[in-house]
């Protein structure tokens, strides 16, 4: 309807900034409640609560993420897209948006895998 209309593009401009880092909210807050599914339906070795205390820890930090990135999306919607009109600068703050949100997620704890592998073996 909004592409018949000739309206996709300011329509795009006008939902993506808020929406990139929105969604990043919302998909994590779902992987996280997952976590927690899992962790009650297969714990494993560990005894289902303290698998659940396990997964609720990790949940817990992966949803205050999500908080602060609803924050993010909140303050763009109440704010900047009110304020700026023009789709070229919408449309670059989206994707500067997904691009530190992708960076955000991606690469934290690049090195400790590796340094936690070591103090497990013993080196």
């Amino acid at each position: 309807l909004y592409a018949r209309r000739g309206l996709l593009v300011p329509l795009l401009g006008w939902l993506l900034p808020h929406g990139v880092p929105e969604l990043t909210a919302m998909l994590l807050c779902g992987a996280a409640g997952l976590a927690l599914g899992r962790a009650v339906i297969f714990p494993g070795a560990l005894r289902t609560r303290d698998a659940l205390r396990a997964a609720g820890r990790q949940a817990a930090l992966v949803v205050l993420g999500a908080v602060l990135l609803l924050a993010v999306a909140g303050a763009i919607e109440g704010v900047f897209r009110q304020v700026v009109q023009d789709d070229t600068v919408r449309f670059c703050v989206a994707g500067f948006n997904l691009l530190w949100v992708t960076a955000w997620i991606a690469l934290p704890g690049r090195g400790d895998d590796a340094r936690k592998q070591e103090v497990d073996r013993g080196a």
